[in-house]
């Protein structure tokens, strides 16, 4: 669909980048906000906080594991996509690197973009679980 409206170039890369990310985070947002106990909106509303106070105060932080499982599963969805976007756009990036790579038969370069992008993803989600360890520290079991 999106090769069909915008073709084969940057733009479509971008949006299918975009959209792929978008939807894991969104879902695990909205799962978080709807899965807050019962019994905290009555804590909120004997508290008498209004509602901003009671988002701020008690659903983002009863809220905020699934929104950082979302954030995860967020994570891994550009890398995969942004290289499966280069091979078919034929864009110049890690994608079609590891490509040119495999097609005439340069396994050095091909492994050296495999582990480019392992340890990208590597990167990217132990400095999430960091975020995630410094903000969900409450939640520790020791």
């Amino acid at each position: 669909m999106a090769i069909a409206l915008l073709g084969l170039s940057d733009a479509m890369v971008l949006s299918v980048v975009a959209f792929g990310a978008l939807w894991p985070m969104v879902l695990a947002t909205v799962h978080g906000f709807t899965s807050v106990e019962p019994r905290l909106h009555e804590v909120g509303r004997t508290l008498g906080l209004s509602r901003w106070e009671f988002i701020r105060k008690i659903a983002l932080p009863s809220s905020l594991p699934d929104i950082l499982a979302g954030m995860r599963i967020s994570l891994t969805m550009p890398l995969v996509l942004s290289v499966v976007g280069e091979l078919l756009a034929s864009r110049d990036g890690l994608g079609n690197w590891i490509l040119l790579s495999a097609r005439s038969f340069r396994a050095p370069d091909l492994f050296a973009g495999v582990i480019l992008l392992g340890v990208t993803g590597l990167v990217s989600a132990s400095l999430l679980s960091i975020v995630e360890g410094r903000l969900l520290r409450w939640r520790a079991t020791r």
